[in-house]
């Protein structure tokens, strides 16, 4: 069962948003393809042969038509999972971590959302010549994290956003990185678009 709620996506039934949602996901799922084995894929660390699957099925219908929570509960299942991760001791000695399947589809179902998310809303605004967005917190967390906490706030750079996406995943320095990293609760908005949202909203409604 998945408790948690779904991330506050202002934009999310803004016209055209789901369908950009769609297909730059669509577009790094097939460069990723060429060019890597899923063992070393920003994402999806922890699934196995059964997870993959389920996940690049399960994650299109999820940007298109339903949210988060859906994708979350389709990968809340052990046989989609490896059981353990390998860490390592403070003596340096690897030893097996039995892990938390809930929390691990809500991580990698969530965060993978909002990436598409803030992918589609980032490159709309830019072409639509909005060049700044607002970085805000969609949901509540336990532990706010600095790195975006001190981001929060109008005045911020779409083509930054764009830039920096998935910099804490693969290692490399940027100046901004929305999501921030796994479990971020952190989103953006467009001010422009808040007035208009509901004039221009694509009619179907997540479920």
């Amino acid at each position: 069962m998945i408790g948690a709620p779904a991330l506050q996506l202002d934009h999310l039934e803004y016209s055209g948003v789901r369908e950009r949602m769609l297909k730059e996901w669509t577009r790094e799922v097939g460069d990723l393809e060429r060019r890597l084995p899923r063992a070393n894929w920003p994402f999806g660390a922890d699934l196995n042969s059964s997870g993959w699957p389920r996940f690049l099925e399960s994650i299109p219908v999820a940007l298109s038509e339903r949210d988060m929570t859906w994708l979350a509960v389709q990968m809340n299942a052990s046989k989609l999972w490896d059981p353990t991760r390998m860490q390592i001791s403070k003596k340096g000695k690897p030893y097996p971590v039995r892990i938390n399947i809930p929390a691990l589809a809500i991580t990698l179902s969530y965060g993978e959302f909002n990436i598409a998310y803030t992918r589609a809303v980032a490159g709309m605004a830019l072409e639509q010549g909005i060049p700044t967005c607002e970085v805000y917190r969609a949901g509540a967390t336990a532990v706010p994290r600095w790195a975006c906490t001190c981001l929060e706030g109008p005045g911020v750079s779409c083509a930054a956003v764009l830039e920096g996406e998935r910099a804490y995943f693969t290692g490399r320095f940027a100046e901004i990185s929305i999501p921030a990293g796994p479990n971020c609760h952190h989103s953006i908005r467009i001010r422009e678009w808040l007035s208009g949202a509901s004039a221009t909203a694509d009619p179907r409604a997540a479920t």
